[in-house]
């Protein structure tokens, strides 16, 4: 774990589906206003998780000094298409 960052995990958000959870990896630094990534795995909505670039954000959000929002979702089959 990279020390200059905040890291607030399972945070819940709405939606008709389940397994909708975020994490929001902060810096720790000084300035008031920062950039914002939203980040979604991959997987072709099939597979996959947030927690699989979990390291790779960390990083990120050190090196670039922006808050990266990390959004998990309901993949199919169980969340349909419309």
């Amino acid at each position: 774990k990279i020390e200059q960052i905040d890291i607030k995990k399972e945070i819940s958000y709405p939606s008709k589906y389940k397994n909708n959870n975020m994490d929001i990896y902060t810096p720790k630094v000084e300035k008031k206003k920062l950039p914002i990534l939203f980040w979604m795995h991959g997987g072709a909505y099939v597979g996959g998780d947030k927690n699989d670039c979990r390291d790779y954000l960390e990083y990120l959000c050190s090196d670039t000094q922006q808050i990266i929002v990390n959004i998990d979702y309901e993949r199919s089959p169980e969340a349909k298409h419309p």
